[in-house]
């Protein structure tokens, strides 16, 4: 069986790819979805943070409401202002993380965000279905991040 295609999303912001990337990746607890997108959701509760250390290497961590803490990820790539990769294991282990990877482009009007989502194949049998749930999932949080974006 084949891998799933990859997760392709394309958003314009109206910010330079500066902005662009530090509103993605250094607060990207000031927009991300946490009420839908967390593991907190699946309590029905919202997280206490969501934070992330801005560098190669660094975590993306959701810290729950009792204190513990959820790695979702640390970012493989970091390049500002062009360029990031995530290692994405949230709710899982770091063995079946998939892999996304951003760009941000200038644009006349602000900065073009490209986002990759794609390594289902690690998730062996939940990998169209997991790809499935992305291709849909990633509309709302972009969504959002454009929102905060213009809010800027």
């Amino acid at each position: 069986m084949s891998p799933p295609p990859p997760v392709l999303k394309t958003i314009e912001v109206p910010l330079p790819p500066v902005a662009a990337f530090s509103l993605f990746a250094e607060r990207l607890g000031s927009w991300w979805p946490v009420e839908t997108h967390s593991i907190s959701c699946a309590s029905d509760t919202r997280p206490k943070a969501l934070e992330t250390e801005p560098k190669t290497g660094g975590r993306i961590i959701e810290t729950l409401q009792d204190g513990s803490e959820s790695v979702w990820g640390h970012f493989s790539v970091f390049e500002p202002p062009l360029a990031l990769e995530i290692v994405w294991y949230v709710g899982r282990t770091e063995a079946e993380a998939t892999r996304i990877r951003v760009r941000f482009e200038k644009t006349d009007t602000g900065t073009k965000l490209t986002l990759v989502h794609d390594g289902f194949e690690a998730l062996g049998d939940a990998a169209e279905k997991q790809a499935d749930g992305y291709r849909s999932g990633w509309d709302p949080v972009l969504g959002r991040y454009r929102a905060e974006a213009r809010a800027a």
